[in-house]
């Protein structure tokens, strides 16, 4: 069986495009044809944008090595784009394939840092893990693979061994200020704050014009409530690279962090009309949160909605966040909707938010915590005394989302069941450890105070 980028046929071809073109043609000729499937894919034609892409391969394949690493994860990225996840499988294939037949282990360590990026890509987190382990053996004494390596530990979750690497790193190579830098991310995520930013601050006097590195700080900065700082940091990142829509972002998180709402809106209208690369979900996701945060929604809903759009279809677990993020928002509106006594609003706002989880449960995408939303949601609007309003609600929540949430809200309905009714048969009736959360419950949302033994005595 011959493979779409495989046998004698395709190998000729290759080497044909190594002889007739030099290595900067080829890459112009790749970016050519890159630009035609971006276009052909944004009009629907998307069979057409997969054969421009077998042909990318080719290219990708006769390419010089220093070339090759950026042009993979380029390749991948659209095959996953054009939702062709066996097409981005079959490009690491061929890179594992032209790392069997070299020797050298320089260009080897090149490979396998390839390697180890693509299958990131797609998810493979026991390959990149298995990659990491194969070039730390072949390269042991240099600090760019250390750096590497870490960085890849980092994305799989496995901190305290980046943390070891990216210490390899520095002791190999003081002046290594990257690896400063992913060391401090590092150390933020293990919720060390003030550690990181000794980190980010020994990258910017290593490599004091990486706007990057300035943008980084300030979001650290803000956290630790350093606000001129923090601005400062991040003028001087804009100063660095005004272009930059990372940057962009960094000082709409940054001035999010500041509760500078709209300021922030703002920074992360300009990120996204830099051009697709920053068209991605946490930025879309963090400016749905910064209009939410000025009570502009429908807006909030509409970019995080975007952010589903462009999410990986296989990572779910980024799918649920955005999901949440979503249900969370329209709750938050209806709410709104509530206090101003708009209440058909409300409810659409509330039929909104369960239209949306609805439609990521059919993909299977939905977890446990949206159950923690809807109920914080019911108890927001029940603490507001408005119980008629709260039953309506329960009776949508339910019939949206069957019989799983009716005896999840059992003890919930009967609590505003007995507010709206005050008929103390419906305490009566329920065992005693239900009756003991009603109870509860009651006296949570309500004036309310219930005497057990009065039920009883009654």
């Amino acid at each position: 069986m011959r493979t779409p980028l495989g046998k004698k046929r395709i190998s000729l071809l290759v080497r044909f495009l190594e002889i007739w073109y030099t290595p900067e043609e080829l890459i112009s000729e790749y970016k050519r044809i890159e630009e035609n499937i971006d276009e052909v894919f944004k009009l629907g034609r998307v069979e057409e944008a997969k054969k421009s892409l077998k042909h990318l391969c080719y290219i990708h394949e006769a390419v010089p090595l220093r070339f090759k690493h950026d042009i993979s994860e380029k390749l991948i990225d659209k095959f996953l784009e054009v939702g062709d996840m066996q097409g981005a499988k079959e490009v690491i294939k061929r890179i594992e394939l032209q790392a069997k037949n070299e020797n050298d282990p320089k260009k080897l360590s090149i490979f396998f840092v390839d390697i180890a990026s693509s299958y990131m890509k797609i998810n493979d987190k026991t390959k990149v893990l298995e990659t990491v382990e194969k070039l730390l053996k072949i390269t042991p004494e240099v600090s760019n693979i250390y750096g590497f390596c870490g960085n890849m530990l980092k994305k799989l979750g496995r901190y305290d061994e980046a943390l070891k690497s990216f210490n390899r790193a520095i002791e190999l190579d003081p002046t290594n200020h990257l690896a400063y830098h992913e060391k401090g991310n590092v150390l933020l995520e293990l919720g060390k704050p003030k550690e990181a930013l000794k980190c980010f601050d020994k990258a910017i006097e290593l490599d004091p014009d990486c706007a990057s590195y300035w943008a980084v700080r300030s979001r650290v900065l803000a956290d630790l409530n350093e606000e001129k700082e923090a601005l400062e940091s991040i003028n001087r990142a804009i100063e660095l690279d005004p272009k930059n829509s990372a940057v962009k972002c960094y000082y709409g998180r940054t001035l999010l962090k500041l509760r500078k709402y709209r300021e922030a809106s703002k920074c992360f209208e300009e990120a996204i009309t830099l051009g697709i690369k920053c068209e991605c979900t946490s930025l879309l996701a963090e400016y749905g949160l910064s209009l939410a945060s000025i009570k502009k929604y429908e807006d909030a809903l509409k970019s995080v909605e975007r952010a589903v759009e462009i999410s990986r279809k296989d990572d779910v677990e980024t799918l649920n966040e955005l999901t949440n993020l979503f249900v969370g928002i329209a709750l938050e509106q209806s709410i709104y909707y509530l206090k101003k006594e708009n209440f058909n609003q409300a409810l659409e706002s509330l039929k909104k938010s369960l239209r949306f989880s609805k439609e990521r449960e059919r993909k299977g995408e939905l977890d446990r915590k949206l159950e923690k939303v809807f109920i914080e949601y019911l108890k927001k609007i029940a603490s507001t005394k408005n119980y008629e309003f709260t039953e309506k609600a329960l009776t949508i929540i339910i019939e949206t989302l069957g019989d799983n949430y009716k005896e999840l809200l059992m003890p919930f309905s009967k609590a505003i069941e007995y507010l709206i009714t005050k008929n103390t048969e419906i305490l009566d009736t329920l065992q005693q450890e239900v009756r003991d959360t009603v109870l509860e419950i009651i006296g949570d949302i309500s004036d309310i105070k219930i005497d057990q033994q009065s039920l009883f005595n009654g």
